[in-house]
């Protein structure tokens, strides 16, 4: 063949290709412009890259009391922000496992077997994908389920009904990332990285601001309309009576050197309902000094000094009735007790990564690890 004839072949094969990537991207992607045209080559060609079955990223404690290498398929190792799992069963499902979700920093992952493998996940009109950056899940009144999503710098809020396979956008801001949210029957309640608390109301599809400030908010936890607790970056604790429009800081934990430093909280959703609610508040806290719990609605604090290890750092916590999971990097302490005595897991995540995410089923612990 000559090299004439060569050269024809390869421009026939190139304008091929790049007729079926024109193809291949959403209907508007080759109107945007030069940059957002580029980005939707990039990321086809980074979907089109042949996953790979990758271990050490999420673990299962299952029935027989033992930890086992979840199977992520994906063409490169990912970090774990939240894992759920969802109340409904899949559609057209007579029974069997539930659906779970892991987001990430490359999309959302599905597990269909409690856990033991996961692949990536879009909805059916492919409004999320491997470029999105999924900070929360959370299934909300009705079991409808919500994303926290970070794509194409702007911070994004979708509801579902249906296991995430179609997404309504309803809220949306650029240049902001989500943190975290809450939702009550009225409200959805959103902690944004630009140092603000916006409000958004189901009822009427419109947010405002509620308060500002001095740090962007880490951690958020709405229990009603008007009792609302959030942490900070920069350290806090703090509740608000009166729908958000006010906080104080609970100054008690300023006492104790890194006990304000709160990466995670949890307020148990069994003791704070009626008619235990109208005696005490027991919420828990992952802190840089330990693992400390409140009784009071977060005036007081003491430290659980039964943890096999003193002040030591806990990253993150669930707690429910008497049974606590407490993480510290790469083990997990579990108690059954209220933390009178604890147990120590070890998942099978990989030596260089910590553990960043729980999920607790009937009978499995699922954590997800990032590096």
């Amino acid at each position: 063949m000559n090299k004439g004839l060569d050269f024809v072949v390869i421009l026939l094969i190139w304008g091929g290709l790049m007729l079926f990537l024109l193809q291949s991207l959403p209907a508007d992607a080759h109107k945007s412009d030069n940059r957002n045209f580029s980005a939707s080559i990039i990321s086809l060609f980074k979907n089109q890259v042949k996953p790979k079955e990758i271990k050490g990223i999420i673990s299962v404690f299952d029935k027989k009391g033992d930890f086992k290498k979840a199977a992520v398929f994906f063409s490169r190792k990912i970090d774990i922000y939240d894992i759920k799992i969802s109340p409904t069963l899949p559609a057209g499902s007579q029974g069997g496992p539930k659906l779970i979700f892991a987001g990430s920093d490359y999309g959302l992952f599905v597990s269909r077997d409690n856990g033991f493998n996961w692949k990536s996940f879009s909805d059916n009109e492919k409004k999320i994908g491997a470029d999105a950056k999924i900070y929360k899940i959370l299934f909300g009144p009705s079991d409808y389920g919500h994303l926290s999503v970070f794509q194409g710098n702007k911070g994004i809020i979708y509801q579902s009904r249906d296991n995430f396979s179609s997404l309504t956008k309803i809220l949306e801001f650029s240049d902001v990332a989500i943190n975290d949210f809450d939702i009550t029957e009225k409200n959805l309640y959103a902690g944004l990285s630009d140092q603000t608390l916006v409000v958004y109301s189901l009822k009427n599809q419109s947010f405002k601001i509620l308060s500002a400030f001095n740090s962007p908010i880490s951690r958020l936890k709405a229990e009603t309309d008007n009792l609302i607790y959030l942490t900070l970056k920069s350290g806090g604790f703090f509740i608000s009576r009166d729908s958000g429009l006010s906080f104080e800081k609970m100054k008690f934990l300023e006492n104790y050197r890194g006990a304000d430093r709160i990466y995670d909280f949890a307020v148990d959703p069994v003791r704070n309902k009626p008619p235990q609610a109208a005696v005490a508040s027991l919420i828990y806290a992952a802190t840089e000094y330990g693992l400390i719990r409140s009784r009071d609605f977060g005036k007081n604090w003491q430290v659980f000094d039964s943890l096999p290890k003193d002040n030591q750092k806990i990253f993150k916590v669930i707690g429910r009735n008497d049974e606590i999971l407490a993480v510290n990097y790469d083990k997990i302490y579990k108690s059954r007790d209220a933390g009178l005595s604890w147990r120590i897991l070890y998942p099978e995540i990989e030596d260089s990564r910590m553990i960043s995410a729980l999920a607790v089923g009937e009978d499995i612990i699922i954590v997800g690890s990032r590096k």
